[in-house]
């Protein structure tokens, strides 16, 4: 999958080059910090015909996160036309 570029992002994340190496690439998201500062980020991926396919036939997608110790954020993926309410 490749990470695609849509309206509503407001912030482009850098990859140093050790995480570049790691198969972690530059991606556009949209950054949002609320009331009472949680914060939220939301990133849009593109499938690749044979990436759709694999998960019209086997019915799954993997998440891979890059996390500390001491933290693991919560994560959420949907399937759907956008992530925003119009």
């Amino acid at each position: 999958m490749k990470p695609m570029k849509f309206p509503e992002a407001n912030l482009h994340l850098n990859v140093c080059e050790h995480h570049r190496k790691q198969g972690v690439v530059e991606m556009d998201v949209y950054h949002y910090i609320g009331d009472h500062d949680e914060e939220q980020v939301i990133e849009c991926w593109e499938m690749t015909w044979k990436e759709r396919f694999s998960a019209l036939f086997f019915g799954k997608v993997w998440l891979y996160m890059m996390t500390s110790k001491k933290h693991v954020p919560p994560v959420a993926l949907t399937a759907t036309k956008t992530a925003f309410e119009k």
